[in-house]
């Protein structure tokens, strides 16, 4: 259909025609109550399910070829000497409570990531010394001495709106 809020069956939307819908309630089926819904603190399989579903990274992995490829990030290079990571940033979107994706996001998302209480990254990303808002849709990840893995970290750091909010609800 042209309503991009409309599918029918043959667009992979079941039977009849399905018009997306504001609010309301989800219901999943998991093996277990999730323990934290927050991107850097969960720490079961269960929890990541969907905590993955409600975030997205700068990266991901490409599950045939394991190669890193864009997500929220566009396209990225690194400087020659391998201390500056310059990212572009997806333009048009929306975090699942409605408000505007940008730099800012990524640089809070960092700093959460890098927290100590965070555990499941913050050792992984020693070497970034600061993330920094170039403009609305670009970032730079400076480091402290060049990361071969910091791409596949990357894959684990995922970004949610940049105000401070409870991510444990």
């Amino acid at each position: 259909t042209s309503d991009p809020t409309t599918t029918t069956a043959a667009e992979g939307g079941g039977g009849g025609e399905v018009t997306a819908q504001s609010g309301g309630v989800l219901t999943i089926a998991q093996g277990a109550e999730p323990t934290s819904i927050d991107p850097n603190r969960f720490g079961s399989t269960n929890d990541r399910n969907i905590i993955t579903n409600m975030y997205d990274t700068l990266v991901e992995f490409d599950l045939e070829t394991y190669e890193i490829v864009p997500s929220l990030a566009t396209e990225w290079s690194p400087s020659a000497d391998g201390l500056v990571w310059t990212f572009t940033l997806r333009e048009g979107v929306t975090f699942h409570d409605g408000s505007t994706f940008g730099s800012e996001d990524v640089v809070k998302s960092m700093e959460r990531a890098q927290d100590p209480e965070a555990g499941r990254t913050t050792s992984l990303l020693t070497r970034v010394t600061e993330t920094v808002v170039v403009d609305e849709n670009t970032v730079e990840i400076h480091l402290s001495e060049p990361d071969r893995i910091l791409l596949s970290t990357l894959v684990d750091v995922y970004i949610s709106p940049s105000e401070d909010i409870d991510l444990s609800e």
